[in-house]
């Protein structure tokens, strides 16, 4: 009996322990969960309107403007939008809406007084509002957009100054001065200026420079234009800009338009009774020389690469057969090189290089059977005007140095002599009134071929010079 009493006061014992400790446990859980109640669930009327720390603190605003705590953004200063209270009220009346201020003034709603200003928005350009007060900026603003600025220029935000040239209407001109790359005259090249006039209507005008290279434009609309150079297959262009009431200097050292030499790609042939690379090379003109003449001219599509070609005299002795044509591949070259100046290129050929034409176009230049006697000078008659002002005489002197130079007796339709004069062949009889050079124009293509009877290599006389050295540019 006593043991199971024993065992009975055990039991009794275990069981209140166990109680025990279950309530501690919930009380514990019940001051947790009382402590961990984080605080900011707890409304905090201090607290509700505090900005943001990570937003915008209003440094970025402009002058005119504020920075609202509550929406992060610029506001213009003194609107509703600029208080907090506003911001969660939109119906709240503002401190200024029984206020009637003075033309010209605003009410400044933190003080309720009628102010010249609040920011530098209320202001005329060249003014900042300071102290409620507009005054003289001491860096003016030109804007505060592109409509405050002139045509033709545009308002930089930052700085507030009108950038660009400011186009004003109305005539202006130019004067220049066409150039080589060598800076020598050009004279007879045309000169193109073209553009848009102030109503958005489109413009071209042309002039050919005089002897000395000059040109003149008058009463050309103000703006910014192109101006074109173009003599033969030479053209260079460049930006022009044109003031009311103004004349452009395109003539003075430093803004010349002059060719550069490397606007075309030109190609000799060369011989062993011309150079024509002496003139070339003085003008700092770009060529390349072919030697392999007979397997250059087999080619058309090598030959497409070049603008040019120069055929000196000579070439026969570099593969190409004798005077009469091209050895046993005549009929093939001569249809490139026809095909070649059709297709809008331009050839040169001087005396034994005769058969660059006589034997392609046919139709361009009629020769003679003679040859002519050396040495000979003749005093020749210049027949082109464009010619004539180039050397600004009707006569050339032509010097004739190696004999048995190929001589022309007449030329087609589409031909131009350039000179002529009478001269004596190599057998005896006086040949009157012949060409010594003539330009044909090709009539499909627009290409060209000019056939001098004389040549640059121990013969040129200095008017010979100037008319090698004018031909090159056009070609």
């Amino acid at each position: 009996m006593k043991d199971i009493l024993r065992l009975s006061g055990w039991i009794l014992l275990i069981f209140c322990l166990v109680a025990s400790f279950a309530a501690c446990g919930d009380e514990e859980l019940d001051g947790q969960d009382q402590n961990d109640t984080p605080s900011n669930q707890q409304p905090d009327p201090d607290n509700q309107n505090q900005p943001d720390p990570d937003q915008d603190n209003g440094e970025d605003c402009a002058d005119d403007e504020v920075h609202n705590p509550i929406t992060g953004e610029c506001v213009p200063a003194g609107s509703d939008n600029q208080s907090p209270d506003n911001q969660n009220n939109h119906n709240q009346p503002s401190a200024c809406d029984d206020i009637e201020c003075d033309e010209g003034l605003i009410c400044d709603p933190t003080t309720t007084e009628c102010v010249e200003c609040i920011g530098d928005g209320h202001c005329e350009v060249g003014f900042v509002c300071e102290s409620n007060e507009c005054v003289p900026d001491d860096e003016p603003q030109d804007c505060n957009s592109d409509d405050d600025c002139e045509d033709g220029q545009h308002c930089d935000q930052q700085t507030g100054q009108c950038e660009g040239e400011e186009i004003v209407c109305g005539p202006g001109g130019i004067i220049g001065e066409t150039c080589t790359a060598t800076d020598g005259v050009l004279p007879g090249a045309t000169v193109i200026v073209e553009g848009y006039d102030c109503d958005g209507v489109f413009f071209s005008m042309d002039t050919i420079a005089g002897s000395d290279g000059s040109y003149e434009f008058t009463n050309i609309p103000s703006g910014a234009h192109q101006l074109t150079i173009a003599s033969g297959s030479f053209e260079i262009t460049d930006d022009v800009s044109v003031q009311a009431g103004e004349v452009t200097d395109r003539k003075s050292v430093g803004h010349k338009l002059c060719f550069m030499g490397t606007e075309v790609d030109i190609a000799v042939a060369s011989g062993s009774f011309d150079n024509i690379r002496v003139i070339l090379d003085n003008m700092n003109i770009e060529y390349d020389t072919i030697t392999n003449n007979s397997s250059f001219f087999s080619d058309l599509d090598q030959m497409r690469q070049y603008d040019i070609i120069f055929a000196e005299c000579g070439t026969d002795s570099m593969g190409l057969g004798s005077g009469g044509g091209f050895g046993s591949d005549t009929d093939e070259i001569a249809y490139n090189i026809r095909r070649y100046v059709e297709e809008g290129n331009s050839l040169y050929a001087s005396d034994w290089a005769s058969h660059f034409v006589r034997h392609t176009i046919p139709e361009a230049m009629v020769f003679s059977d003679s040859t002519g006697r050396a040495p000979q000078t003749v005093m020749s008659s210049v027949e082109s005007d464009l010619m004539q002002l180039v050397l600004d005489s009707n006569t050339a002197e032509v010097h004739f140095n190696a004999g048995g130079w190929h001589m022309m007796k007449d030329v087609g339709p589409s031909t131009e002599v350039q000179f002529r004069g009478s001269a004596e062949s190599s057998g005896g009889p006086l040949l009157e009134d012949i060409p010594f050079m003539a330009i044909y124009d090709d009539p499909i293509g627009g290409g060209r071929a000019i056939y001098t009877s004389f040549h640059n290599n121990n013969q040129a006389t200095n008017d010979m010079e100037d008319i090698l050295e004018f031909m090159i540019f056009q070609l």
